[in-house]
Order: C-alpha cells, then sequence, then structure tokens
C-alpha cells in the first residue's frame, strides 16, 4: 500500500532564502531539507509515494529501486522524528476519488 504524508501537530513547513525547515513548535526541534527533499516533501502531500518515485525515476533516469529506498529513508528519518506522519492510501483514492482516507 501506498502513501502520502501530512505534517504532525503542531509542525510548519518554513522557507525562506531557498532555504527549508520543518520545525516542531512543540518540541522546538527542527529538521533542514536540501532542494531535493523539500521537492519530494512537497510532493508527498498531494501525490502517493508510489507515483512521486516513479516521476523522480523517470526524470533523472535513476533506477526506481534506489529512488524508493531514499524517498523512504527520508520519511522514515521525518517520522521518527515526530515531523510528519504517513497516511495511507488506497488504490480508490489514488486516483482522486473519495472514501473514508481523504473526506
Amino acid at each position: 500500500m501506498s502513501y502520502k504524508i501530512s505534517l504532525s501537530q503542531n509542525v510548519t513547513l518554513n522557507r525562506t532564502d531557498g532555504k527549508s525547515v520543518l520545525f516542531s513548535k512543540k518540541t522546538g526541534s527542527f529538521f533542514g531539507l536540501n532542494r531535493s527533499a523539500d521537492e519530494i516533501v512537497t510532493a508527498l502531500f498531494t501525490s502517493d509515494a508510489d507515483r512521486v518515485v516513479e516521476e523522480i525515476s523517470t526524470r533523472f533516469q535513476v533506477p526506481r529501486a534506489d529512488v524508493a529506498r531514499d524517498v523512504g529513508l527520508l520519511v522514515d528519518s521525518l517520522e521518527k522524528a515526530n515531523l510528519v506522519i504517513r497516511v495511507p492510501v488506497t488504490n480508490k483514492n489514488q486516483k482522486g476519488e473519495k472514501d473514508e482516507t481523504n473526506e
């Protein structure tokens, strides 16, 4: 099953001077994102991980398995820091149809 991500409660994504930072208002912790990580995180807010991996793999002509590993490691790190939450995506709502997980 694929997933999207959303920011954890009390977390903001701030962009200034070409830099992106996830900041937890609750703990004061932060996580700086380079340009690639910012692009991946932003894409995962609206598209499922399988689609994001495929688009990156195609655009940069990198093996899909390598991109999937790197995206997974990034999300794992952000999730471990309690900055994002994985939101499961079913086949039904991957196509943009409403169901109980995206209403």
